[in-house]
């Protein structure tokens, strides 16, 4: 037996990031300090290919004494597929961020907000065709025992495979934090009092 598949096509895949921050600090005071930070990422992702494959497989000439030994003999059976994809990713991202920092003798203060934008579009459209033999797989029923054209139902192509999605997403975010600490001299006392909890039994 010999199979022999063949190739042709063509794939256009491209991936495209873009990145950018700016960041400024300002010291107002010995106990002050305040960031600022802004930063976006943008994403442009493209998937386009065709890829057709044809195969056969033959059965070969297995008499030693032939001629033709290790030629082909006959043909078993032929078959062709392909695919086929047209996907787009876009993506934006924007960030807006602030930091601050207050000292005193005993004490500091951190804070923090964050406003995050996102724009997501994401564009699916993908499938397989595959053909066997002459045939579609999978296969729509046939025409047989139909003697007037006209009474023939319309066939559609059936697909072995077919995604196609459309999904597109905004949302915005907003994030904080705010921390105090307070530094205890070594030489204060510090006496901590323990309260029983009171549990009643349901």
């Amino acid at each position: 037996m010999r199979f022999t598949v063949y190739y042709e096509g063509q794939e256009n895949t491209q991936f495209k990031t873009w990145m950018s921050a700016l960041t400024l600090k300002h010291r107002v005071s010995e106990k002050l300090n305040l960031n600022y930070f802004v930063s976006t990422f943008n994403t442009d992702e493209t998937e386009f290919f065709d890829v057709l494959g044809e195969y056969r497989l033959d059965e070969l000439e297995r008499d030693l004494g032939s001629d033709e030994y290790g030629e082909v003999a006959y043909n078993r059976g032929v078959g062709a597929f392909l695919n086929h994809a047209r996907n787009e990713l876009k993506a934006n991202v924007y960030n807006i961020y602030h930091k601050g920092d207050f000292q005193q003798d005993n004490s500091r203060t951190n804070w923090g907000v964050k406003f995050q934008r996102d724009y997501v579009t994401n564009n699916i459209n993908e499938w397989n065709y595959i053909d066997s033999s002459r045939f579609n797989t999978p296969k729509p029923s046939d025409s047989i025992g139909y003697t007037n054209p006209a009474n023939i139902p319309y066939q559609y192509l059936e697909l072995s495979k077919a995604v196609h999605a459309n999904t597109e997403m905004n949302s915005s975010r907003i994030t904080g934090f705010l921390q105090h600490r307070i530094r205890f001299n070594k030489q204060r006392k510090i006496e901590l009092l323990n309260h029983d909890s009171l549990q009643k039994n349901m």
